[in-house]
């Protein structure tokens, strides 16, 4: 079996079916916060397991000694589905690969794991730096958004002690108490923060916000 074609084809449905394997929220949110940052680490992914998940799939063929489609094109779509699934499978169940490949497959499954977690931790400081660079006005806007976000939900219960948490929180973001005004934009910036990151929501691009009146 030949190293031309088929491999080719193969390290591109490998490559496809690994950026379909992100939740596209996630991806929506990653690039969003990250930019430059998630696009590299993303290149990196997309190349590695390319390259990998091609390989495997076609090595996989070559183990088996048979052909599976006279033509290389069509061989090659088999043998990167066949990699890219035997890559997901072993991420997701740890379920063990042929003996031969078990050593390449553990590698670039824990890679994908740490390329998923670079992306989570990027996105988590990106939006950490956005929250505290908040005005009051923008943190209480923006708590609001959140509250009516997660009211569809939250049980009735749940709602009436989200309310009751963070409605002083809201108030005292404007005290004239120092301590209360600072407790309180510690609050919500840490609601928003975490807010943000479990939902996978992208950065806000409207910057108005409701005005208190004087």
């Amino acid at each position: 079996m030949e190293l031309g074609m088929s491999l080719a084809v193969a390290m591109i449905v490998a490559a496809i079916f690994a950026m379909i394997g992100f939740p596209f929220n996630h991806l929506q949110a990653w690039i969003s916060w990250g930019r430059w940052k998630t696009l590299g680490l993303l290149l990196v992914y997309l190349s590695t397991v390319a390259v990998g998940g091609g390989v495997i799939g076609w090595a996989i063929g070559s183990l088996a000694r048979t052909q599976i489609h006279p033509n290389d094109a069509v061989e090659g779509l088999f043998y990167g589905f066949i990699g890219s699934f035997l890559l997901r499978a072993d991420f997701r169940s740890r379920r063990k690969p042929p003996a031969e490949l078990r050593d390449a497959v553990s590698v670039l499954t824990s890679f994908i794991e740490w390329i998923r977690q670079a992306l989570e931790s990027v996105m988590d400081r990106a939006i950490g730096n956005w929250v505290g660079e908040q005005s009051p006005e923008s943190l209480e806007y923006h708590s609001f958004n959140a509250l009516q976000g997660m009211q569809g939900k939250l049980e009735p219960r749940q709602r009436k002690t989200q309310l009751e948490l963070h409605t002083p929180a809201i108030e005292n973001i404007y005290s004239p108490a120092d301590k209360k005004r600072k407790d309180a934009r510690a609050n919500l910036m840490a609601f928003l923060r975490t807010y943000y990151v479990e939902q996978h929501l992208p950065r806000p691009t409207l910057h108005l916000w409701h005005h208190r009146e004087a």
